[in-house]
Formats: C-alpha cells, sequence, structure tokens
C-alpha cells in the first residue's frame, strides 16, 4: 500500500508530524498516517522533485516541506488523487477515485502540485541526456541544486 510506504519514509526523515491526509467526496479531511516523531535521520533534508513527481511521491513531498523541509527542482504533477482497488467477481478489478490527497492546511495537492522552494529546470541538453538515463549527477542542475541547499 503505497500510502503506507509514504507513511514510513516520513517517519524516518520527519519529527512528529501528519504525513498522509485525504479529504474524501463528502469534504470531510482526515489524517491517515502520523509520523512517530522518531527520526532516524539526522540532519536538513532535502527533497527532488519534477514534473513527473505524482500521486503517493506528491503526498511525501508536500509533507516534508510542510514540516519545514526544502524542495527543490520542478513543480509536481498535480495528480495526488486517492484510489481504491475493488476485484470483480471475473477476477478483473477497478481502481476507484475516492478522495484527494491534501496538505496540512487542508489544500488539495490535485490540481496545484507541490512548488518547489527552489525552482531549477534541466535545460534541453540535460533533460535529453535524462531521458536516455546517461546524465551525470555532476552535470544535473536540480541534483547540485539539491546538494547546495543540503550544505546550506
Amino acid at each position: 500500500e503505497t500510502e503506507k510506504a509514504v507513511a514510513e519514509v516520513a517517519d524516518l526523515l520527519l519529527g512528529e508530524a501528519d504525513t498522509v491526509r485525504a479529504q474524501n467526496a463528502a469534504g470531510t479531511v482526515e489524517t491517515l498516517y502520523r509520523s512517530s516523531g522518531e527520526k532516524a535521520a539526522e540532519g536538513k533534508v532535502v527533497c527532488l522533485v519534477d514534473s513527473f513527481t505524482t500521486g503517493t511521491a506528491e503526498v511525501l513531498a508536500a509533507a516534508l516541506q510542510d514540516a519545514g523541509c526544502t524542495v527543490v527542482g520542478q513543480t509536481t504533477a498535480g495528480n495526488a488523487v486517492r484510489t481504491t482497488f475493488s476485484r470483480l467477481s471475473d477476477g478483473s478489478g477497478l481502481i476507484l477515485p475516492v478522495g484527494y490527497y491534501v496538505r496540512a492546511d487542508d489544500t488539495q495537492i490535485s490540481g496545484t502540485g507541490v512548488v518547489p522552494d527552489t525552482a531549477v529546470a534541466l535545460d534541453e541538453s540535460q533533460a535529453a541526456l535524462y531521458r536516455y538515463g546517461k546524465l551525470e549527477i555532476k552535470q544535473d542542475a536540480q541534483v547540485q541544486a539539491a546538494s547546495q541547499a543540503a550544505a546550506a
């Protein structure tokens, strides 16, 4: 379950915080997961995102940002829709939307995405190399910006 995975990763990186929150069709917001408050990692947390960051990865980025961590890169896809899987009698299934993931202030992530604290995009040549898995870390403007943010 991806919600639980987001909560487990956030639990390693954050102190006590709501990590996964959702709004149902009736408009009710509930906290689905809350971190324990016992951080496993020390130091500054920087989250790197781009326009391909989607779904529960956006939930994690938003939870980190809401907890004061720095987000670097490009605005995320804005596709944080909560879904459920229903198995049909013939063995097939349906994925049904049941709500939207929300941030700590109850704003929806869907439609707007997570806007980075430090906006950095790859240039055309970097993007081309990235698409083919050939972009080296020292050439990646986003990774370099995230590294600088972590060192600051």
